[in-house]
């Protein structure tokens, strides 16, 4: 086995006793958290956003939670009040459009139905169970259906439920 190098930064002694106080509190170790941290922050700016703004646009947004805010396309919401199909061509469109820029389909199924509260995740599957029928709630979900399966997921209706795998086929 090779040993990778390593390199040593400096960093503000508060700052290093926060975070440190934060990983222990979640049971890991440091030298992993701060691995996955900095493997993260690369992603994110391979993609051209800023890491801390990204990390504190999430805090400012976990401020919401109370008013259990969802992620809907501006697209969608112009496309008609709830009119169900347009939903879900809209969510088409964006499963093909992450499946051509080779963007993990299943993690941004994930991130969009995290919030919604008639959405659970169990293992590597979604399990979407629309409880009202004032149209909203089947529109949001024709959305996340549509994208998963346009963007190489597989979804399973059962009457009123339907089960999406987050790998793609």
């Amino acid at each position: 086995m090779s040993r990778q190098k390593r390199k040593s930064l400096a960093v503000r002694e508060d700052a290093v006793k926060r975070i440190t106080e934060a990983i222990k509190r979640r049971g890991t170790k440091i030298s992993s958290y701060l691995a996955e941290l900095f493997t993260s922050a690369a992603e994110v700016e391979r993609v051209g956003l800023y890491a801390p703004r990204v990390l504190i646009e999430q805090k400012l947004l976990s401020g919401l939670t109370p008013f259990t805010p969802i992620i809907v396309p501006l697209e969608a919401l112009l496309s008609g009040r709830y009119e169900v199909e347009k939903w879900r061509k809209v969510g088409e469109r964006i499963g093909r459009a992450l499946r051509a820029l080779n963007i993990d389909v299943g993690e941004v199924a994930e991130v969009l139905a995290g919030k919604v509260p008639w959405i659970s995740k169990e293992g590597a599957r979604l399990i979407i169970t629309p409880s009202a029928d004032d149209g909203a709630t089947q529109a949001i979900s024709e959305l996340i259906i549509g994208l998963a399966v346009e963007g190489g997921l597989e979804a399973v209706r059962h009457g009123d439920v339907t089960i999406v795998s987050l790998k793609a086929r």
